[in-house]
């Protein structure tokens, strides 16, 4: 996925991982994360790396609700399914 954002010269993003996407996501997450700058997963697996848990930590779970409005819109989308 890093080297798809490169080629066509997107510096970073805001996702939406969809089932296995959503992983991908979050892999996504913890290399360069500040490559990724928001993201919405959907249907992934509730399980969270060792890797992922000091980034999922950060955020309180009521934050997804009161941020998603906010995103609508906003820079750059990447699917990933």
């Amino acid at each position: 996925m890093f080297a798809l954002l490169d080629h066509l010269g997107i510096r970073d993003c805001k996702g939406v991982g969809i089932s296995a996407g959503g992983n991908v996501l979050l892999h996504m997450a913890i290399k360069p994360s500040d490559r990724v700058q928001a993201m919405v997963l959907v249907s992934a697996t509730p399980y969270f790396p060792a890797q992922a848990r000091p980034f999922k930590d950060q955020y309180p779970d009521s934050c997804c609700a009161t941020h998603a409005t906010s995103l609508k819109g906003q820079g750059t989308v990447i699917s990933s399914s």
